[in-house]
């Protein structure tokens, strides 16, 4: 592992979304056939979860979100790999100096299906319609087809919310703070649209 120096990507930036979503795409061509026995299991969110009785809403969300993935992944063939796990624009570091860019915070790689690496990516950009650049820039790196992008992407994205929900849940059980029920009401926000 190197130092990587530089400024985190901004979500909002155009040029910067092309970056974000062409080193993310890069990443996955690069982590292609990579096998690790330590990788978790594709994936970790149980909607019986004691957590997840927090909130009404909560547990019949994340199981909405859970059989919509489970569904897709009967019906449509998904491209799986090594993701990130949560490639928010503040893992990616762009050296000004050199134009190269270093991905950092690899604290949550687990193997699974790549387009939910971009679903996190799009999430954090502020969704679909807003992420437009970013979704192109890794549609453009050729690892995922377009036609499984448009596919899935919709699926991954609720599924990701899920995620949240459960993550910021759990915290809430341990401490019920400001930033950990914001994160959950966030997460409520996207799963109830």
């Amino acid at each position: 592992m190197n130092f990587v120096d530089g400024r985190a990507l901004d979500a909002a930036d155009p040029v910067d979304q092309q970056w974000w979503g062409d080193r993310l795409g890069r990443a996955h061509q690069a982590l292609t056939g990579f096998t690790h026995p330590g990788l978790p299991a594709w994936h970790w969110v149980r909607p019986e979860a004691a957590h997840l009785g927090i909130a009404a809403w909560l547990r019949p969300a994340v199981t909405r979100a859970v059989h919509t993935l489970e569904k897709l992944q009967v019906t449509d063939r998904l491209t799986f790999g090594t993701l990130h796990g949560d490639p928010s624009c503040g893992a990616f570091l762009l050296d000004q100096t050199t134009g190269r860019i270093g991905i950092i915070d690899w604290g949550s790689v687990v193997s699974g299906p790549l387009v939910y690496d971009l679903a996190s990516a799009v999430m954090y950009a502020g969704g679909i319609e807003c992420a437009t650049g970013l979704v192109n820039a890794y549609a453009a790196t050729g690892v995922v087809p377009m036609a499984e992008i448009e596919a899935a992407l919709p699926t991954l994205l609720n599924f990701r919310w899920a995620v949240q929900a459960d993550f910021f849940a759990a915290r809430v059980m341990r401490e019920n703070n400001e930033e950990n029920r914001k994160g959950l009401h966030d997460a409520h926000q996207a799963l109830t649209v």
